[in-house]
């Protein structure tokens, strides 16, 4: 159950804070992990072992769209119970730039697949249409 949400955080959800407290974390996770994530809590409190640490993970916003961020877990033991803190780092930004950077080298590499290295003068010899890309 959240007790406290990052004001900054529910907005990447689509929520205000006041919407999630009380609600089971549960409800910004999409299936499968929705459904699992009970039993995830219930394996480590009887055994210890962690399902999370750090790691990519999705998140559902109250418009049903989904997104990816960097999940980090923190527990910390009271007198009478345990909480549980979760860290998130939005990662959308980043996804966005490495399908860039992906689509930049596939024309790259398209422009260059005709171009071939000549030995004598260490250039690059281009036939058309990689002739834009010759070195300078």
């Amino acid at each position: 159950m959240m007790e406290m949400v990052n004001p900054s955080a529910a907005k990447l959800f689509g929520y205000e804070p006041e919407e999630l407290l009380g609600k089971s974390i549960n409800l910004l996770m999409p299936e499968p992990d929705k459904s699992r994530h009970d039993g995830y809590i219930h394996i480590y409190q009887t055994t210890g072992k962690k399902k999370i640490i750090g790691r990519e993970v999705t998140g559902l916003r109250k418009n049903g769209t989904t997104f990816p961020f960097y999940l980090s877990n923190s527990e910390v033991n009271l007198a009478d119970r345990k909480e549980y803190t979760g860290f998130m780092l939005d990662i959308i930004a980043q996804e966005l730039n490495e399908e860039k950077l992906r689509r930049y080298l596939l024309n790259w590499s398209g422009a260059t697949r005709n171009c071939r290295n000549s030995p004598r003068s260490h250039r690059m010899t281009c036939r058309s249409p990689c002739a834009k890309y010759r070195p300078r």
